[in-house]
């Protein structure tokens, strides 16, 4: 090509010259490197630049010279050099001060933490109550740490319950585990990574200690394959160690915690219309006992639509009342009654808060006695939906309870009939049992459509937050906004998503528990954080195209996920650290602290306590 590219007025050829500059730099520089690549290049006016093939690997058919609008005149080498050394240092501030940032941010929150502890004994400590021996080194600075530490499982489970406890355990192990992977990593993969690796990683100095670094198919990369392996069955060892642990408990408890009539109980779902009531129901369960008095009671649950929402409303009103009353008491004076507007804005005034939820309970509790009247009277004379397709058999030993569970055909349709354990009653969602067959099915679809419109709301939303975040310009303060942004602005999103996964599965009743509730939501939450995190986060910059040749060929994934996540190392390492504030901040309990305080104002410290828990049950 030309030797030298003079400036001129028009630049009909710049988006050439960055295209092709761009296309070199994608595959080994950061994202920095290509921005400041593009800034430098504004100032280069070039008019004429000859044909190149689109896949030119370097820069031998562009310019040898490039003269900038101050009469300056640089070689392409040069401003490629700048370029790396920028990224570089970039790179490694931006990691700097977002590991200062964090450290210093948890540091603070554990302050906080140890300052506020001792003054709210009920929000922090409540379940040490009664635990002398963990309790004595409480008073001391940061004895909590201590008094966690010389606690026993026993102990624990005694407190808080086993599901609570084998949810600590599940921590530790996996605090240790990742200890032991991490330093084997940083001892043993990082150091043959930088000292033998081809130097692939370019001028990104971080890069050099992961497998970035590495030639592609070379032995380093076996090495690597390797030890993923062996941390797959290393994993699956432990959690199997940890399981027969489990087990031990699990078994001890249903011994000793569940009640006889739970233990008797099989819930039943799908079922016939032949089949709902209580009488027949018993009568089929009797008869796959060979005509026996097998079971002791059973129930079909009850088309309560009309009265469930108005019994929802009276609720609601009682709990609003007795907070207004509360309210009341603790003004202590007449004048400061607490007063309600009837509208969003305030357009028809506020009325007293007592007198109107007086009012309502008063007009609600006929309709709701009339209502449950109802229900009574279309079960006593056996009006067609009546009843819903699901109930409860009890048997009268626990032995007939096994054998009709694990029957694998009880009716003719093996989509009818369908056995489960029973929740405990004060988990039980009614309105997930309180449906009728082809609702559920309904109510199904519409869930797991929901489900995968909020995946493809959702990605777009995170991608582009994130590469907001990393293209705005804060001048001097660059490389701290570019460690801190992008993996903030994806924390907070995806801290978000389960409030939205919950209000889905609410909305849509996919589920009869709290705890299967609770189960699924992790489920759907780990696969959401599969592609949003690893796939989206590796992917952002030509998410469109991996879309394409994944739908052309998904057997393409893994060459492509193995081409383009080495790459993103550096922005799971920056969120890694942001884990290192955010995990502190649960020690401070913030909903929890602030609800609790509010609610002292109106209610004793044990009532507050009780109207501020439990946490937030989608994010925890």
């Amino acid at each position: 090509g030309p030797e030298r590219i003079e400036a001129r007025p028009c630049p009909p050829t710049m988006p050439r010259l960055h295209a092709r500059l761009h296309r070199n730099l994608t595959s080994a520089y950061s994202t920095v490197a290509e921005e400041i690549l593009g800034l430098i290049l504004q100032s280069a006016v070039p008019t004429t630049l000859p044909d190149a093939p689109d896949d030119v690997p370097d820069f031998r058919r562009l310019p040898t010279n490039i003269t900038l609008r101050n009469n300056t005149n640089v070689t392409t080498k040069e401003v490629l050099q700048d370029v790396q050394q920028f990224a570089s240092n970039a790179t490694v501030e931006s990691f700097g001060w977002a590991v200062l940032t964090h450290l210093a941010l948890a540091a603070i929150i554990i302050a906080v933490f140890e300052g506020i502890r001792e003054r709210h004994p009920l929000v922090y400590s409540a379940n040490a109550f009664g635990y002398p021996a963990a309790l004595k080194f409480v008073p001391s600075r940061f004895g909590w740490v201590r008094a966690s530490m010389v606690m026993k499982q026993k102990q624990i489970v005694h407190s808080v319950g086993l599901d609570a406890a084998m949810m600590l355990d599940f921590l530790v192990n996996f605090r240790n585990a990742a200890f032991v992977i991490g330093m084997s990593m940083c001892l043993i993969l990082a150091p043959l990574n930088y000292y033998f690796g081809n130097g692939s990683a370019g001028s990104d100095q971080i890069a050099y200690i992961t497998i970035e670094n590495t030639k592609a198919g070379g032995w380093l990369d076996w090495l690597h394959a390797i030890a993923v392996w062996g941390v797959v069955i290393g994993l699956q060892f432990q959690i199997g160690k940890k399981c027969n642990k489990f087990l031990h408990y699990r078994f001890s408890w249903l011994e000793r915690e569940i009640p006889k009539l739970r233990a008797n109980t099989i819930m039943v779902t799908g079922i016939p219309p032949e089949l709902q009531s209580d009488r027949k129901l018993a009568e089929f369960f009797n008869q796959v006992f060979l005509g026996g008095d097998a079971v002791q009671s059973a129930y079909v649950t009850r088309n309560t639509q009309e009265l469930q929402p108005l019994w929802a409303k009276l609720r609601d009103a009682r709990e609003s009342l007795s907070e207004a009353e509360a309210t009341l008491k603790a003004n202590k004076a007449d004048e400061a009654r607490p007063m309600i507007g009837l509208s969003c804005f305030g357009l028809t005034g506020k009325v007293d808060s007592i007198e109107h939820y007086t009012k309502l309970i008063e007009e609600l509790e006929p309709k709701v006695e009339e209502a449950r009247e109802k229900v009574k009277e279309d079960v006593a004379n056996g009006r067609e939906g009546a009843y819903f397709c699901s109930g409860f058999v009890t048997f009268h030993h626990h032995i007939y309870r096994e054998v009709a569970l694990n029957l694998r055909t009880l009716y003719k349709d093996r989509d009818l009939l369908i056995r489960e354990d029973p929740p405990e009653p004060k988990d039980i969602v009614w309105s997930g049992v309180c449906r009728s067959a082809r609702s559920h099915t309904m109510s199904t679809l519409l869930g797991y459509a929901l489900l995968a419109g909020l995946l493809f709301a959702y990605t777009p939303t995170v991608i582009a937050i994130t590469s907001v975040a990393e293209r705005v310009d804060m001048g001097a303060l660059q490389s701290y906004w570019q460690g801190l942004a992008p993996t903030v602005g994806l924390t907070i999103m995806t801290s978000c998503l389960p409030t939205f996964l919950l209000m889905i599965i609410n909305a849509c009743g996919l589920l009869r528990s709290e705890t299967e509730i609770q189960h699924k939501l992790q489920i759907f939450y780990f696969w959401f954080l599969v592609f949003l995190v690893l796939l989206a986060a590796a992917f952002a910059q030509d998410l469109y195209g991996f879309t394409i040749k994944f739908l052309i060929n998904p057997w393409h994934l893994f060459s492509l996920m193995a081409k383009r996540m080495p790459s993103a190392t550096n922005f799971y390492m920056n969120l890694l650290v942001v884990d290192w504030s955010t995990d502190a901040m649960q020690l401070i309990r913030l909903p929890v602290f602030f609800k609790f305080n509010f609610y002292k104002r109106i209610y004793s410290e044990k009532e507050a306590k009780a109207h501020s828990e439990p946490e937030d049950q989608d994010y925890y």
